[in-house]
């Protein structure tokens, strides 16, 4: 469902790196975005694509076909009213069009769990991303920045609105 978190755990270097570091199985977060007709969108922050690193936006279905390795994803067990669908529309809004981290230093904190004073959008990371979704529908606290967070965190998360559901595996690490 829309606002769901979909987590990859990554084969190559940086995704070994941090799942190292974070300790955790989990290198890499996106969000599903339901579209009209059932079409299930992908919208992340990732320095994936050459000449177009940061938000954006892509078939579900082929992220996980082109992913070189698991995916999975946890339902988010939360109201989805006219309020969370607007919070969606505004927060795409604001991220669309920012680059993918420029700070080193932010992505490294957040890695390591190190408090993160200020919270700068002018680049995001893929956890960034959700969690200023996940503030902005109050299911992460407000006090604590979106840039602390790494993917591992997030799908470990006690929500202080709703809760996630189990992990479903959409495509198990070969």
């Amino acid at each position: 469902m829309t606002g769901d978190p979909v987590f990859f755990s990554g084969k190559g270097f940086v995704s070994g790196t941090i799942k190292t570091i974070t300790g955790s199985d989990k290198s890499h977060i996106s969000m599903a975005v339901v579209a009209p007709l059932n079409i299930i969108l992908c919208a992340e922050s990732t320095s994936r694509n050459e000449g177009k690193k940061g938000v954006q936006v892509s078939l579900l279905s082929d992220r996980v076909r082109d992913y070189n390795g698991g995916v999975s994803t946890k339902n988010l067990i939360i109201k989805r009213d006219a309020e969370f669908y607007n919070l969606l529309e505004n927060g795409f809004s604001f991220m669309r069009g920012r680059r993918y981290e420029q700070h080193i230093l932010e992505l490294a904190l957040s890695a390591c769990r190190e408090p993160v004073i200020d919270e700068d959008f002018s680049s995001v990371f893929c956890s960034e991303f959700w969690a200023y979704f996940g503030k902005l529908w109050g299911v992460l606290p407000a006090e604590v920045p979106a840039n602390s967070y790494n993917p591992g965190e997030i799908f470990n998360a006690e929500l202080i609105k709703g809760r996630f559901g189990p992990e479903r595996i959409l495509k198990a690490a070969s």
